[in-house]
C-alpha cells in the first residue's frame, strides 16, 4: 500500500502538510442557514493517493456547509503512530481519520471509533441519493467490525496483471487469464530473450497479496471454518509453487522488486507482463512515462479455478472523541459520495469503492484497468483482519521469500508457516 504515486509522496513526506480549506458562502447541504457555520474539523490521512486531488474538492464542502477543514497529510510510516497517539491521549486533534482495512479492527476493538450507523440512517445527514448500497459489498465490509459499521470506504486497490497486447498478438499467444496461459506466455518470452513477467518478489506484503490471490483462486484460504490455519493446504502449496514458477521467467534481480520496480520494467519495455497494484496503474497511460501507453492490457490476476483478488482499502472513520460528530459525518459522507468519488477519479485516477463508477464511461476511458479491478473484487477478500494479522503477514512474507530464493520447497515453507501461525494465534 505504501508504493502509490512517488510524486505525491515526494511532495508530502517532507513533513506534515496542514492545509486549511476555506470557503466563501453558498448553499448548505443541510439548509441555506448553514447550521455548521464556524465549525472546524481536522482529518488525518496518508500523503499518498489523491491527496493533491482531495485538496481541490474540499473547498466545495466548506462552501456548502460553512465547515472549515484542515487536512493533516503525513507520510505513511508515521501515520498510525500519530493516529493512535491522538486516540490514547484523548486530545481529539482529529475528528475524522483515513484508515486502511488492516488497522480498523484494532481501532474499533479499542473503542476509539464512533459507529456510523446512526448517522447514515439520519436523512438530515444522509440524503437519499447517497446510496449506501452502491458500495461494493466486499469493500463496505472492510469498514465493519463485529457487524458494526465504523467507516465508509473511499479508495480500493488490488493486484492486477498488466501485459503487452502488441507482443502477445505478434506471438499469437493467448490472453494470460489463467494460471496455465500466463505461465506459458511468460516462458515463451523468457525463451526468446525477454523478461516474461515482472513480480514483486521482495520480502514484503506485496508478494503476500499476490500469493493470497493465487491461493484463493485455487479454493484455499488462511483459515478453515474452525479457525485452524490452512495455509499449507494443497491450494496454498500449489499457489506458492506457481508463484515460484512464474518468478523463474522474470529478469535477473527481481527478488528485490516491489510494485514500483515492476512498473518501471513494464514502462521501459523490459518485460512482456507484470503483476502490479492497481493504485499506480495510471503510469501506464501516461505518454510522458512510456512509449507503450497504448499497448498495455489489464486483467485480474491469473486464476486456477475462479477469479480472486486481494482487497486493500482505505476508509473514513470518526474519532469517538470528536466534539462535532454530526459535522464529522457530513465530511465523511461528502468524501465518499458518488459525486466526489468521480471527481477524484477524474483528477487523479483514484479507484473508489462505488460499484457504479467502475462502468462510468468517462472514468473507464481514463482508467482502462477498472474492469480488471472490478473482476478481481467480485470475489475479493482482504488479508486476515484479526488481532494477529500483522504477525501472520510477517510469517508469510518470510516463508514466501525463502521459496523465492530457492532455500525451501513450497510444501516445507508452508508447513512451517502453518505451525508458526498456529503458535502466533495462541500468544
Amino acid at each position: 500500500m505504501k508504493q502509490l504515486s512517488q510524486a505525491l509522496i515526494a511532495i508530502f513526506t517532507t513533513g506534515c502538510l496542514l492545509l486549511v480549506i476555506t470557503g466563501c458562502g453558498g448553499t448548505s447541504v443541510q439548509n441555506s442557514a448553514q447550521p455548521y457555520q464556524g465549525v472546524h474539523l481536522t482529518f488525518s490521512r496518508w500523503a499518498g493517493p489523491d491527496a493533491n486531488a482531495m485538496a481541490k474538492v474540499l473547498p466545495e464542502f466548506t462552501k456548502e456547509t460553512g465547515i472549515q477543514v484542515t487536512m493533516d497529510a503525513i507520510s505513511y510510516d508515521n501515520l498510525q503512530q500519530k493516529q493512535i497517539l491522538d486516540f490514547t491521549s484523548h486530545t481529539a486533534n482529529y475528528d475524522v481519520l483515513w484508515v486502511p482495512e488492516v488497522w480498523l479492527p484494532q481501532y474499533a476493538q479499542s473503542g476509539w471509533l464512533q459507529p456510523l450507523q446512526q448517522y447514515s440512517n439520519d436523512p438530515s445527514l444522509t440524503p437519499a441519493n447517497f446510496d449506501l448500497n452502491d458500495f461494493m459489498p466486499s469493500v463496505l465490509q472492510t469498514g465493519k467490525y463485529n457487524g458494526t459499521l465504523y467507516a465508509l470506504p473511499s479508495f480500493v486497490q488490488t493486484p492486477i496483471l498488466v501485459y503487452r497486447k502488441d507482443l502477445l498478438q505478434s506471438a499469437h499467444l493467448p490472453v494470460p487469464a489463467t494460471w496455465n496461459d500466463a505461465l506459458k506466455d511468460a516462458q515463451y518470452f523468457k525463451q526468446h530473450g525477454m523478461g516474461g513477467i515482472a513480480m514483486p518478489a521482495k520480502s514484503s506484503a506485496d508478494g503476500t497479496d499476490v500469493w493470497a490471490s493465487f491461493m484463493r483462486s485455487a479454493g484455499g484460504d488462511y483459515f478453515n471454518a474452525q479457525g485452524v490455519s490452512t495455509v499449507n493446504s494443497s491450494a496454498g502449496v500449489a499457489a506458492l509453487q506457481y508463484w515460484s514458477d512464474l518468478l523463474k521467467t522474470g529478469p535477473t534481480g527481481s527478488l528485490q522488486w516491489e510494485w514500483d520496480d515492476v512498473n518501471a520494467n513494464l514502462l521501459h519495455g523490459n518485460v512482456a507482463m507484470g503483476i502490479t497494484i492497481s493504485g499506480i496503474a495510471n503510469q501506464f497511460v501516461d505518454p510522458s512515462q512510456t512509449k507503450f501507453s497504448s499497448d498495455f492490457g489489464y486483467l485480474a490476476l491469473p486464476y486456477k479455478d475462479q477469479l480472486s483478488g486481494t482487497l486493500a482499502s482505505w476508509s473514513w472513520a470518526m474519532n469517538k472523541d470528536s466534539k462535532n460528530p454530526k459535522a464529522a459525518y457530513l465530511l465523511i459522507s461528502y468524501l465518499t459520495s458518488k459525486r466526489v468519488a468521480q471527481q477524484l477519479g477524474e483528477l487523479d485516477a483514484t479507484i473508489s469503492a462505488r460499484a457504479s463508477l467502475f462502468t462510468a464511461s468517462g472514468l473507464v476511458a481514463k482508467q482502462p484497468w477498472l474492469p480488471a479491478v472490478q473482476d478481481a473484487l467480485k470475489n475479493g477478500k482482504t488479508q486476515p483482519l484479526i488481532p494477529g494479522s500483522a504477525k501472520i503477514s510477517q510469517i508469510m512474507q518470510r516463508q514466501i521469500a525463502l521459496v523465492s530464493s530457492g532455500n525451501l520447497s513450497s510444501q516445507t515453507a508452508l508447513n512451517q508457516a502453518q505451525q508458526q501461525i498456529t503458535q502466533a494465534m495462541k500468544s
